[in-house]
């Protein structure tokens, strides 16, 4: 049942968000192109949006033009009721009020942003492949380069102290320490990896990638624990169901239901076109998963 619709400014290109009282919804909006990569209804030039949806109503509460395309999903900041937007004109913007409170530039188009530690609660990813820290206030802390990164970071613990990963078109995934930015280890595996990392509790993480393999590696150390080839590349990210199952889906339109302990495939379904999209579980205490196709 759908409970309201409404008209955006532009095309979603990634997930909505909500405050912390689940009263407002953010989403991010981006012009989308013509056949000769013109922006279509180009008006003073306005690329994006940042637009306020309420939640219970639909109503469309604000919107907040950018210059350019906003594409990352939009990371609100409970401590001061916070809406943190990326461009892809190598910019990021604190919105409080409707108003832009902080715009600070990063190193290409924004791909992701993500809350860190309270003292460095901005991480930021870009499809040129910096990652950047900075500081309630917009301050850079630091800034790390690798290869493009196209899926969302995550924030992890190790030995109480905090960590960021995420994979790399360079076929690696990356542990940096949220702290400094320095590397505590880097995978390497045979091709480029354009979904985010899973955890797995308590000390591992899962993920595929290009090569058609789907692997869990060591949190703490980063080797392998075990690698399991499947039909076709692997666009997204994985899930866990059931305590001790993992869920992966090939681009060629399978879903693996894949044991945790061991990387044995329990079971296999083939569904009717393509699959870029990452499979949800719709209750942790069964392997019942839903995935759009193509």
């Amino acid at each position: 049942q759908t409970l309201w619709k409404i008209k955006l400014p532009g095309r979603v290109h990634s997930q909505a968000t909500s405050d912390s009282s689940g009263s407002r919804i953010f989403v991010s909006t981006y012009k989308a192109n013509d056949v000769h990569g013109v922006v279509v209804n180009d008006i003073d030039n306005v690329k994006g949006h940042l637009v306020v949806v309420e939640a219970e109503t639909g109503k469309t509460l604000n919107q907040i033009p950018f210059t350019a395309e906003a594409k990352a999903t939009p990371f609100y900041s409970s401590e001061e009721d916070a809406i943190w937007v990326g461009t892809y004109e190598s910019c990021i913007e604190k919105i409080i009020n409707g108003i832009i409170s902080v715009s600070a530039p990063v190193s290409g188009s924004v791909s992701a942003i993500i809350g860190g530690t309270k003292e460095r609660p901005v991480i930021v990813t870009t499809t040129s492949g910096s990652v950047h820290c900075f500081s309630s206030s917009g301050v850079e802390i630091w800034k790390a380069k690798h290869s493009p990164i196209f899926a969302a970071p995550v924030t992890v613990y190790i030995n109480a102290k905090p960590f960021v990963l995420f994979g790399s078109v360079d076929s690696k995934v990356h542990c940096l320490s949220i702290v400094d930015g320095s590397e505590k280890w880097i995978f390497e595996c045979g091709a480029a990896i354009f979904g985010s990392i899973c955890v797995v509790e308590p000390n591992a993480i899962i993920f595929g990638s290009n090569d058609k393999f789907a692997r869990m590696i060591n949190l703490e150390s980063g080797s392998l624990i075990w690698e399991t080839c499947l039909d076709s590349t692997i666009a997204s990210t994985p899930t866990i169901v059931n305590g001790d199952l993992a869920v992966f889906a090939s681009t060629r339109g399978s879903v693996f239901w894949i044991e945790l302990k061991s990387g044995r495939i329990i079971s296999k379904v083939l569904l009717e076109g393509e699959i870029f999209s990452s499979p949800e579980s719709i209750d942790s205490a069964t392997s019942d998963i839903v995935i759009g196709c193509r």
